[in-house]
């Protein structure tokens, strides 16, 4: 199947799949687009990371497609582009993603966390709420989910975002943005072995963020 937005979503995957998901050498460990939205969306798993001296797999696929939903509904992006050093906290964490990160905070007023999850949970799509939900957090996640009807689709199951390490965690507690996690099944995120899933995919977070971007613009 060719589409363009998997044509776009495949081209714009290759600098994080770059040295097996370590990301471009030359590219700093965050990847910012900036369009002046009130809405940052951020893929922290685009690349491998290193968090206790243990590497994480990189949620393939992420990266690609929070620069292509980005591109669609005129939302900033933040992209980890570059395997970054071991980190044990947000305290101690100093790399590019991190400062860019806390920048970004003071001007938006939701972050979206795009992640991804294994086939095996069972689920499509979860949203998780983080440890301290407010109004918005709670109007993201039921446009998140009510985009995606018709999928296996959850809030707070398998994953909540509550723990202190993800970024969810980290907006909230940071302020005065909020932030929702999204986890996608692998599926929805392999589009060469899965186009229609991904095409489909695209097109409801395409929705569903061009529907929060219209709820923030008039209140």
């Amino acid at each position: 199947m060719s589409h363009p937005d998997i044509e776009q979503w495949a081209r714009l995957e290759r600098k994080y799949q770059a040295r097996d998901y370590a990301g471009e050498p030359d590219r700093s460990s965050g990847y910012l687009v900036n369009r002046g939205s009130e809405i940052l969306l951020v893929a922290p798993h685009s690349v491998n990371s290193i968090r206790h001296g243990v590497e994480r797999p990189a949620d393939a696929g992420t990266g690609g497609l929070a620069e292509l939903l980005g591109a669609k509904t005129d939302v900033s992006v933040l992209t980890f582009a570059r395997t970054a050093p071991s980190w044990e906290t947000w305290n101690t964490r100093e790399d590019d993603f991190t400062r860019i990160l806390r920048d970004q905070l003071g001007g938006v007023r939701l972050v979206v966390v795009l992640q991804g999850m294994a086939d095996r949970h069972g689920v499509d799509i979860c949203v998780g709420l983080g440890p301290d939900p407010s109004e918005l957090t709670d109007h993201a996640s039921k446009v998140l989910l009510r985009a995606f009807n018709g999928y296996e689709a959850s809030e707070n199951f398998p994953f909540t975002g509550e723990p202190e390490y993800t970024v969810t965690s980290f907006t909230q507690k940071t302020g005065p943005a909020t932030a929702v996690q999204v986890d996608v099944a692998a599926v929805h995120r392999d589009f060469a072995a899965s186009a229609k899933s991904g095409v489909r995919a695209v097109a409801r977070f395409t929705s569903a963020l061009t529907s929060l971007q219209h709820h923030l613009g008039s209140d």
